[in-house]
């Protein structure tokens, strides 16, 4: 694509690399353009990005407080687990077989 924008911006059949280099700092800027001339959709990309970026900390330390089972995960889904025998139907009438 530079080489062809710089062929035609030139006339010539082998456009020196300078030229190729021109060729492709105009085509960036045409493709620039309709961000650059729109303040709102500039604001919107940067509030974008913004949105996915990630403050990664190198310097502190996590310290583990505790490992294993949590007691009132477990008896949270044990009452889960009762909640939906007691209220469907089709549980109940499986576990009578």
């Amino acid at each position: 694509m530079k080489l062809e924008t710089a062929k035609k911006a030139t006339g010539a059949d082998e456009p020196s690399s300078e030229q190729i280099a021109q060729a492709a700092k105009k085509l960036l800027q045409e493709a620039a353009q309709p961000i650059a001339t729109n303040p709102k959709l500039w604001n919107q990309l940067i509030e974008i990005r913004q949105s996915y970026e990630q403050t990664i900390d190198t310097v502190s330390k996590d310290q583990l407080i505790s490992a294993g089972h949590d007691p009132a995960a477990r008896e949270k889904r044990w009452l889960e687990a009762l909640l939906q025998r007691a209220t469907n139907p089709q549980v109940r009438r499986y576990e009578s077989r």
